[in-house]
């Protein structure tokens, strides 16, 4: 495995580094060392669905934050400043916003 290059990110202009990715395996997975493949891959399922469900945190946490910048702009806001100023296209700053509209408020922090 390349351990000093880039990896895509689902967003565009952030890289996420190797070093910093098998960081995170190392923390959350462990070692497979001799264990059972049987219970190896219900230790990675398991692994999976929790990573698959902060991911959907931060995401909403994300269109939470892009919301509150958008309501922040008073009465002359739109999507298309919006998106400007997050480097978004008009698009995906609507797109954030209404599935900020959606999410649940326990997925806010503190």
């Amino acid at each position: 495995m390349n351990t000093d290059t880039a990896q895509a990110s689902p967003d565009p202009g952030y890289g996420v580094e190797e070093h910093e990715i098998l960081a995170i395996l190392s923390e959350l997975v462990g070692d497979r060392a001799d264990e059972d493949p049987s219970w190896w891959f219900t230790h990675l399922s398991s692994r999976h669905a929790l990573l698959l469900a902060v991911a959907g945190r931060v995401a909403d946490l994300k269109a939470l934050t892009a919301n509150e910048i958008y309501q922040g702009m008073g009465d002359d806001r739109s999507y298309a400043k919006l998106g400007a100023a997050l480097n978004l296209s008009r698009s995906r700053a609507q797109q954030l916003v209404e599935r900020a509209s959606r999410v649940n408020v326990d997925t806010k922090p503190g």
